[in-house]
């Protein structure tokens, strides 16, 4: 019985997340769709790496709802707004080499 409502916890917990990252997720699949027909691998790299970013960037609230780190940035101040600008500066900063490196090996 308690195995039952612990599977079942873990499931609400699953969902949860899953609905909550579905904003982030959705709106860096579009941007990545839209970005398919530029020219500039450099511009798709910068633009791809931004829509990472402020996708999966976790805020200082855990994700805070449905509201991407990014607009927290824009509401916060002080220690709370580079609480929120830091973790989206390193994703970034991950994602522009791994981005770049992709778009280099998909033309050739």
């Amino acid at each position: 019985m308690h195995g039952l409502i612990f599977i079942g916890e873990v499931l609400v917990l699953v969902l949860y997340a899953a609905v909550i990252s579905l904003p982030g997720i959705g709106a860096a699949y579009v941007g990545w769709k839209f970005s398919r027909e530029w020219h500039s691998p450099l511009a798709q790299t910068f633009f791809r790496a931004t829509l990472i970013a402020v996708a999966v960037t976790p805020s200082i609230w855990g994700h805070a709802g449905i509201l991407p780190a990014i607009l927290l940035t824009l509401v916060l101040s002080g220690r709370e707004k580079l609480a929120g600008i830091v973790p989206i500066l390193a994703v970034w900063v991950i994602a522009i080499p791994i981005i770049r490196i992709l778009a280099k090996r998909r033309e050739t």
